[in-house]
């Protein structure tokens, strides 16, 4: 079987027949991907296998989901002070009343 490994910007990076190096050198490009340095630095990388899109990695979903990632924490984050909010209010309630 005949593996490449393309990243955009760059192009073909590795065409073999050994599939443990071909799934090594694509982790390899999306991790210097995802890093956003150098050439291959902030691109698309894929490995095909005969012709065919075995793996995929698309940058800009990557951004896209670590954007949300953080979005959540934040969501999560705003809850649980509304939340402790919410009971220092019901406290001064109790005192004012109790005055």
């Amino acid at each position: 079987m005949k593996y490449e490994v393309i990243v955009g910007n760059v192009g073909i990076v590795l065409t073999c027949q050994n599939k443990r190096k071909a799934v090594k050198t694509y982790r390899d490009y999306v991790k210097i991907s995802k890093e956003a340095i150098g050439r291959a630095g902030a691109e698309d990388v894929f490995l095909i296998a005969d012709e065919e899109e075995v793996e995929t990695f698309y940058y800009l979903n990557h951004i896209i989901t670590q954007q949300e990632y953080k979005v959540q924490r934040l969501e999560r984050q705003l809850v649980e002070q509304k939340a402790i909010l919410n009971g220092l209010l019901n406290r001064l309630e109790v005192q004012d009343n109790g005055i």
